[in-house]
């Protein structure tokens, strides 16, 4: 309630409360009146007292109703249309925060969306990378393969040729004890080198 409407609204207030009491008042003299009437005391009273209550009564009324009733109307009006504003105020609160709470899921919905693509990349980088170095590693088991063929080709050879070295010497002697003489390797080269082609 306004400061401004406090103030008419005990006005009111106080003048009704008068109100009440002239009317309990009057309606005391009525009785009284009715009283003394019947007990055959004043006679005329009755009539004369009654009109002039009826006259004050009505003055009290019209100026109740010209200067009272107005500014309470008004503070009443006011105060109606205050908790109007109030309730409206109180309803677009409740809109606004519905609003809020839409606006709130659906960036809420976005983030985790966002969060969503970010997971995804990751997963796909990490399985670029994985799948990098598996590459990687198959390639370097292919290197280290065909490097370690390559050693044991090489050694292999390097063992067949020792191999036949010694077997040509084996043969030479071998020939030489058949034959009962010695064999001379140098002069019998051609011989002993296709012996050897054929180990």
């Amino acid at each position: 309630m306004s400061s401004r409407t406090k103030p008419v609204m005990h006005t009111a207030f106080n003048i009704m409360r008068a109100a009440r009491v002239f009317a309990l008042a009057f309606a005391a003299l009525l009785c009284a009146g009715a009283a003394a009437a019947e007990g055959g005391g004043l006679k005329l009273l009755s009539v004369t007292t009654l009109l002039g209550e009826f006259i004050t009564f009505g003055i009290l009324i019209w100026v109740m109703m010209k200067f009272v009733w107005p500014p309470l109307t008004a503070a009443i009006e006011n105060r109606r249309k205050e908790i109007a504003d109030g309730l409206a105020a109180a309803e677009q609160g409740k809109k606004d925060l519905a609003a809020a709470a839409a606006e709130k899921a659906a960036i809420v919905k976005e983030a985790r969306a966002a969060a969503g693509k970010i997971i995804a990349e990751g997963e796909s980088q990490k399985a670029a990378i994985v799948a990098s170095a598996r590459e990687e590693a198959e390639n370097e088991k292919k290197r280290i393969v065909q490097q370690g063929v390559r050693e044991v080709e090489t050694e292999r050879a390097a063992m067949q040729r020792d191999m036949q070295k010694r077997i040509g010497g084996l043969v030479v002697s071998g020939a030489a004890r058949i034959l009962g003489r010695e064999v001379d390797p140098k002069a019998h080269a051609d011989i002993v080198d296709s012996l050897r082609e054929k180990i």
